[in-house]
């Protein structure tokens, strides 16, 4: 068997899994109503992956343009169509059929790279597998833009939104956490830089003016929470 039939099958297995758990879990499900901090966004399209394609034969090392493709796939198989495609963050392979859970962590999807990667590895490889997720992705990002600029995970809407949320502070200096139901809104400066990152993508492939009007108010925002504290050195 090749490499990279073993790297297909290998990916098809656990996408398998995956899929069966996703099934369970999402498919079936009515479509939940995500309470954004806001639900008009600006216009916009997603051009089509432009290239050459073409077969060849090359010596047995580093695909780098399949390797993209299993990346689409595996960016793609774990969403949840119920819940504007939101990923499912934690997977339990140790039980029979394979379990897929959401939890606050889902937000991984946009501060561990995901927004990002999806249309760097679609350029990469040319794959169109599930291209309906990156649309909604980019919506539901659009949607968490705050008034001041800012990128807020929605707590109402979806059960698990709450689990695991602590410590949250507030504007007056007090602190909340995924109990009080007044919490509705949180946001992380771990969401900003990646969601900008994204955005520049999006920016640089349709040129639309929108996304730079966008990351520049994000700027502006990050820019208003700024604290000097003085020279550490």
């Amino acid at each position: 068997m090749e490499r990279r039939e073993f790297l297909q099958n290998s990916i098809a297995a656990t996408g398998a899994a995956l899929v069966s758990a996703h099934t369970l879990r999402g498919d079936t499900a009515g479509k939940l109503k995500i309470e954004y901090i806001r639900e008009t966004i600006p216009a916009f399209e997603i051009p089509p992956y432009r290239g050459m394609r073409y077969e060849d034969r090359v010596p047995d090392t580093l695909d780098i343009a399949e390797r993209a493709r299993l990346g689409v796939h595996c960016l793609t198989a774990i969403t949840d169509p119920s819940a504007d495609q939101e990923i499912y963050w934690t997977a339990h392979f140790d039980q029979n059929p394979a379990t897929m859970l959401h939890d606050i962590n889902d937000w991984c999807q946009n501060s561990e790279g995901m927004l990002e990667a999806l249309p760097l590895l679609r350029m990469a490889s040319g794959s169109d597998e599930s291209s309906n997720v990156d649309r909604v992705w980019m919506e539901a990002l659009l949607k968490s833009v705050g008034p001041d600029g800012l990128i807020y995970v929605p707590l109402n809407g979806t059960p698990w939104a709450r689990i695991g949320v602590g410590g949250v502070s507030r504007a007056d200096g007090t602190t909340a956490d995924g109990r009080d139901k007044s919490l509705t809104q949180l946001t992380n400066p771990g969401l900003w830089p990646r969601a900008i990152a994204a955005m520049a993508i999006y920016h640089i492939r349709d040129g639309n003016p929108m996304w730079k009007q966008t990351i520049e108010q994000m700027i502006q925002g990050m820019a208003g929470l700024i604290s000097d504290q003085g020279d550490y050195g």
